[in-house]
């Protein structure tokens, strides 16, 4: 059964959460030399260890994982496809518990280690507190594996106690149902992208007060851009298969390449307001709107690869990565406004190409 699981759940999970994880390692430890990434982690885990304020970023960065990992592992026992998981109630309640939380130790592997590296660093510089706080914190996060476990024992056990909610119902145009998707069912995912993204403009405006580089602005939210890529492919998942009815309706392709539109619009105000409001030293209203304009843009052309013939998980990444270091080089030699054409008419060439050959790639 722990093998069946591993597959089932672990392995699963790493591959649906490859792009991810890919962003993830490119932020952390791609955008410097090796020297200056060692020295900053360091410093991190030093402020980990004697700072609350760092301890209490890192504590919520932790905790925000887990509630990813423990909604993938429910998600998947609800799945119809993995029904057959349920026959794991024939195991005693200390073996399933056991299970589970071997599940999440196996899918926090990454930030544990990194987790317990900070720890050994912390007492070697004889803090006490912190380091066993957040050993402690880790414990507990991998103990919290045993919370889908209801999700199967609930199939049996006799609910005693109910609330009856008011059923309300709301008229939402179709073009809300991407932003509402991103705030319920991928709210992990979206808050995550977001608070490293404003994090990282916040490092940046910090770093230009006295010597504002526009060119580091726009290298920085063309990597913005390229870490929003995962949302694309959750959306055109979402509206293909979960929402494969509207294409029996009569809505034109552009109105679904419309719908893309309006949520990219929505998504990256956020990004684009702090700017306005905090680097006004150091970008005009003008190049504010050009890298809107490119945000926009370049999810837009995510949208339509998503759309291309026989696309693998695997493809895409690529694809994305190949889009990203393109578009350094020709925002470098012709700027973000030609960038930004460029990349509209390709995604409006591809997604209306490809849009009526679209077939699910199942992997």
């Amino acid at each position: 059964m722990r093998n069946v699981l591993v597959k089932t759940i672990v392995m699963q999970f790493y591959r649906v959460n490859s792009g991810f994880f890919l962003t993830a390692f490119i932020l952390l430890f791609g955008l410097m030399n090796g020297k200056a990434v060692i020295d900053m982690h360091h410093q991190i885990m030093r402020g980990i260890s004697s700072s609350f304020s760092f301890f209490a970023g890192a504590a919520f960065i932790w905790i925000a994982y887990s509630i990813k990992c423990l909604n993938f592992t429910t998600r998947t026992l609800k799945d119809p496809s993995s029904a057959f998981l349920y026959t794991m109630q024939t195991l005693s309640d200390k073996q399933q518990k056991t299970l589970f939380v071997m599940l999440q130790f196996m899918m926090m592997v990454p930030l544990t280690v990194y987790g317990l590296i900070a720890v050994a660093v912390g007492y070697s510089y004889s803090n006490i507190l912190y380091p066993t706080l957040f050993l402690l914190l880790q414990a507990t996060l991998f103990a919290s594996g045993i919370i889908p476990l209801r999700t199967i024992d609930n199939t049996w056990n006799e609910k005693h106690f109910r609330i009856n909610l008011p059923d309300r119902k709301f008229n939402i145009g179709q073009k809300w149902y991407l932003l509402l998707y991103s705030v319920n069912d991928r709210k992990a995912t979206f808050a995550g992208i977001k608070l490293f993204s404003l994090l990282l403009l916040q490092v940046m405006v910090a770093a230009n007060r006295t010597e504002p580089n526009r060119e580091s602005f726009s290298f920085l939210i063309l990597f913005l851009i390229a870490a929003h890529a995962m949302l694309s492919a959750y959306y055109v998942r979402f509206t293909e298969q979960q929402m494969s009815f509207l294409r029996n309706m009569p809505i034109s392709r552009s109105r679904h390449l419309a719908k893309y539109l309006f949520t990219y619009s929505v998504i990256f105000l956020p990004e684009m307001l702090f700017l306005t409001i905090n680097a006004q030293h150091a970008l005009t209203l003008q190049v504010i709107g050009s890298l809107y304009t490119s945000a926009i843009a370049t999810s837009l052309l995510y949208t339509s690869l998503q759309y291309l013939p026989k696309l693998t998980t695997q493809r895409y990444i690529t694809y994305v990565s190949v889009s990203f270091f393109s578009s350094l080089l020709f925002v470098a030699s012709f700027g973000l406004w030609w960038y930004s054409l460029l990349t509209i008419t390709l995604a409006v060439a591809i997604f209306f190409t490809g849009y009526y050959r679209y077939e699910p790639t199942i992997e």
